[in-house]
């Protein structure tokens, strides 16, 4: 049986399908899986064992150019496509597929598409369960291993080995990785980079943290802010330079803290304990495992990231980091 996924991107959104593929390779173990992603999110699923093949469309090209290459997936005559991302262009890969079984989620303008269509659950589900929730079609109702995965090779693993070599960090430091970027533009995502910096320098003088901050291109702007707010002088002589190296870097690590983004969903992949800052409740229990104390949303009275105060975040973050610092030591 041959079986297409579709998840063009974002990192978050291609991460968060990893516990359906998961499900499908154990129920329908002799399935033939390909999953189409972009390049730019690629790197989440390449070492994935339950993936049997890739599609990457060329990115950047025209809507007659894409058509072209959509002739390759109906050559592949595939038995059943699932559409985890539901819109125009995904749409269109699961309508030119002509497979006997297209899945997805009742959509007004795409339902052209899909032959199978369940009703959408309330955005406060967790996302991942959302994707699982696209197998009941095919009598898979696997909703207990919620977990997301990322798989990376022993390069990436060794990359950060390395960099703990380069900054002197040992396995008895407190290394906390923290991420005060906002993904992309999404400027309402981004907490007060002063905030951030009084943060780590409580983190710092309290526990002696060793803090190592992630950004993305065009990013270190913000990270600059931050560091400029900060009493204690950190050198940036490193760069977390694509998402396998920072996967490796979050399982050496110790927490996570930053705002609702692809990093974090890493971090879960990690198994490591994150805060998570979020600009509303609806959002932040989208994208959080339900029911494990490990992983922390923090939220606003009000509506908006900019109105968590951090008095707040301090005292929170005092206590996870003092539970953890006392297994570490």
């Amino acid at each position: 049986m041959k079986i297409l996924l579709v998840q063009h991107r974002a990192i978050g959104d291609v991460i968060m399908c990893t516990p359906a593929i998961r499900a499908l390779k154990r129920a329908i173990p002799k399935s033939e899986i390909t999953f189409l992603v972009s390049d730019y999110a690629f790197d989440v699923l390449r070492y994935n064992p339950h993936i049997d093949r890739y599609l990457v469309p060329p990115k950047n090209v025209s809507n007659f150019k894409y058509m072209g290459y959509l002739y390759k997936v109906k050559k592949n005559r595939y038995d059943i496509v699932i559409d985890f991302q539901n819109n125009p262009r995904s749409a269109l890969v699961t309508f030119i597929s002509c497979a006997k079984k297209r899945i997805s989620f009742d959509s007004k303008h795409r339902n052209y598409a899909y032959n199978i269509q369940i009703q959408p659950p309330a955005i406060h589900v967790y996302a991942a369960i959302r994707k699982l929730m696209l197998l009941q079609p095919l009598g898979i109702e696997e909703m207990m291993d919620v977990v997301p995965d990322f798989y990376i090779a022993g390069a990436d693993r060794e990359w950060a080995d390395q960099l703990w070599k380069k900054l002197e960090f040992s396995k008895e430091d407190l290394v906390i990785v923290v991420s005060p970027v906002s993904g992309g533009r999404k400027f309402y995502r981004q907490w007060d980079p002063e905030h951030y910096g009084r943060l780590c320098d409580f983190l710092i003088s309290k526990y002696n943290a060793k803090i190592l901050f992630n950004w993305g291109p065009g990013e270190y702007r913000i990270l600059k802010s931050v560091l400029e707010q900060m009493k204690n002088r950190i050198e940036i002589d490193y760069e977390i330079s694509n998402i396998r190296y920072l996967k490796a870097v979050l399982e050496k690590s110790s927490l996570y803290i930053g705002c609702d983004g692809g990093a974090r969903h890493m971090a879960v992949a990690a198994d490591i304990p994150t805060i998570g800052l979020y600009h509303n409740s609806r959002i932040s229990s989208h994208w959080t495992p339900p029911g494990d104390p490990k992983h922390v949303i923090i939220l606003p009275e009000k509506v908006g990231i900019k109105n968590i105060q951090l008095e707040t975040v301090i005292e929170i973050t005092d206590t996870i980091v003092g539970s953890i610092s006392e297994k570490i030591h």
